[in-house]
């Protein structure tokens, strides 16, 4: 603090009293100071220092409070004394040395969005009033339990309502008192046996199930006639089952407790439209699984809409067919002779059927997969695959579409005594299954052909021979399959190994063949659409005699379709060869024609 002079004189001049306070406080932190330096001293320190602190300068910067007012209570004259918290000219100080009083800043748009969202938690943290009761309790009433019932107990009454019903319909039919519902349910087709046509209480529109204030689930009778009591019991019922359907569902049944019939119009308009029939939520009550799914059309060929032969064909194709067989039931599985006898008098002696034969592991069963992938075979345990030889035992018959059937016969193996395996398999194949497979040749007259596989990279074995031997005495159509295709390395590869196989089998040139492989990529889809192409144009003839033409006739001209698409081009050294474009030409197309012949013409 600097020495005040009066502006009249030189001379240093009495120190105010407030001058005098904080020299005193000086001195005392003085001392204090000189206490703090001994040991014994330090508490006596500390004392004196909080005393100074709080004496001398907390006091004299208090909160926005000048020293003027200090001098006011003690009634000293300031008149001529500059204060301590002003400077020279005279400006006030706050505290922290500020010149300015702080000012509370502006409120900007993210301050007002933070209020706003703590003003909204606020709301959410105030506890909800609680219920004490449903608004409405009409439904409740109807259905004759209380409001405070579980949704278990709702059901027990719905199902007590709904025999009691059953009971009193049944009566009132055997009477010959049903009325209209009893006329319905006499005309009835037979497709639609679990169900029955609501629509004499259920108009089509919104208004069909109007939500009412006067507790309204259906409209009333359409006409003023009086009405069977049949008829009266089938609407009482409807509207039951509405009523259950929405105090079953805990959301809506919260909405009709805590606003009404009217809540439930407001926030749930549209409810009427996901009513369901009374039959329908009768079985849902007793647990009884209803499929929501609408079942798959069986139909191999479809309709398009547009009715041109390039629709039909784009809508028909071999791989739309393929993947609309998507319905596989394992018929039987035959495993002697006295067990063929089974299929007399079933509606599978009326369905073509066609037989797959091969030796072991030639990939007969995961043909069947890859070809059928839609049913999902491996899903449902369908033509089994397995490394190790002989995994199909017994004729596994297959119902596919509820059109045809499909025959997986066991296999056959080398008899080889060097390989032990080899041998079990060729001693099991004619002692339990060659017989069995004889009598099945015999017996199944509506077989129309057979289609024999044979691995591409194997040899002709004698027991091949002895089977198409067979085969042959049956008189019986057959389709070579080459499976495995992957095995080849190229086309040459491809055509000579056919060639070789084809000799040694005793093949003969009008009888096609086709190629086959599971394996992803490269020409397995070809393959797999040429097989299905022949496979379904023998099992579609009507006798086997027409299998026999399609044989000969038909699928030879299918094989070399096909077989465009998966022979490589031939090509020269700029590139593939251009095919030759085919043009329609006339007799005498450039002989001229003279002036008469033009004239006699017209």
């Amino acid at each position: 603090m600097a020495w005040r002079r009066w502006p009249d004189s030189d001379a240093p001049q009495v120190r105010p009293e407030a001058e005098r306070r904080w020299m005193r406080s000086l001195y005392l932190a003085a001392a204090a100071t000189v206490l703090a330096c001994s040991s014994s001293g330090a508490h006596t320190f500390s004392l004196a220092s909080q005393n100074v602190w709080r004496e001398g300068s907390l006091r004299a910067r208090m909160l926005r409070i000048p020293r003027r007012a200090e001098e006011a209570e003690t009634g000293e004259d300031a008149a001529g004394d500059v204060p301590e918290d002003e400077d020279e000219e005279g400006q006030v100080l706050y505290f922290g040395g500020a010149t300015e009083e702080r000012t509370e800043p502006q409120e900007t748009e993210a301050m007002q969005i933070a209020g706003r969202i703590n003003e909204a938690l606020a709301l959410k943290r105030v506890p909800k009033p609680v219920l004490a009761g449903p608004v409405d309790t009409a439904w409740y009433d109807e259905l004759g339990v209380p409001p405070s019932a579980t949704s278990e107990e709702i059901r027990l009454k719905y199902l007590e309502i709904a025999e009691e019903v059953e009971e009193n319909l049944a009566f009132l039919l055997e009477q010959g008192e049903g009325g209209e519902y009893q006329e319905q349910v006499t005309a009835r087709d037979d497709e639609d046996d679990d169900e029955f046509e609501w629509t004499r209480w259920e108009e089509e529109g919104e208004d069909a199930i109007a939500l009412q204030p006067e507790s309204s689930l259906a409209q009333a009778s359409p006409s003023g006639e009086a009405e069977e009591e049949a008829d009266i019991l089938a609407e009482e019922f409807y509207r039951v089952s509405n009523l259950y359907q929405i105090l079953s569902v805990p959301s809506l049944r919260k909405i009709y407790d805590e606003g009404g019939v009217e809540g439930l119009a407001m926030r749930v308009p549209a409810l009427s439209k996901g009513l369901l029939e009374p039959e329908r939520v009768l079985k849902m009550a007793q647990g009884i699984k209803t499929p929501t799914k609408v079942r798959e059309s069986l139909l191999l060929r479809q309709e398009p809409r547009i009715k041109t032969f390039r629709r039909y064909q784009g809508k028909n194709s071999i791989r739309q067919v393929l993947r609309r067989i998507t319905d596989c039931i394992r018929v039987w599985c035959f495993k002697s002779k006295e067990s063929l006898k089974f299929r007399s008098n079933t509606i599978y002696e009326e369905l073509p059927e066609i037989a797959v034969f091969g030796r072991v592991n030639a990939g007969k069963s995961a043909m069947l997969q890859h070809l059928f992938s839609a049913t999902k075979p491996r899903k449902n345990g369908h033509f089994s695959v397995a490394q190790r030889p002989g995994k199909t035992k017994g004729i596994q018959v297959y119902c596919m579409n509820r059109r045809f059937t499909v025959a997986d016969m066991p296999s056959y193996g080398k008899a080889d005594d060097r390989n032990q395996e080899a041998a079990d398999v060729h001693a099991n194949w004619t002692q339990n299954w060659e017989g069995v497979v004889q009598e099945y040749l015999n017996t199944t007259h509506w077989l129309r052909a057979a289609i024999y596989v044979h691995e591409i990279s194997k040899e002709v074995i004698p027991e091949d021979l002895k089977t198409i031997k067979m085969l042959r005495k049956q008189n019986i159509p057959i389709l070579l399959v080459f499976t495995k295709d992957d095995k080849v390395d190229s086309e040459t590869h491809r055509h000579s190994r056919v060639m070789r196989l084809r000799r040694k089998l005793k093949w003969p040139m009008n009888w096609p063949h086709a190629h086959y492989t599971t394996r992803r990529g490269g020409y397995g889809q070809v393959f797999k659409n040429m097989v299905g192409t022949m496979m379904l144009g023998l099992v579609a003839t009507e006798q086997r005699e027409d299998a026999w033409f399609a044989l000969k006739n038909e699928l030879p001209d299918i094989f070399w379709d096909y077989r465009d698409k998966y022979v490589p081009k031939p090509r020269t050294f700029f590139g593939r060869k251009k095919a030759l474009k085919k043009s329609r030409t006339y007799p005498d197309e450039d002989v001229p024609y003279t002036d008469e012949e033009l004239e006699e013409e017209e």
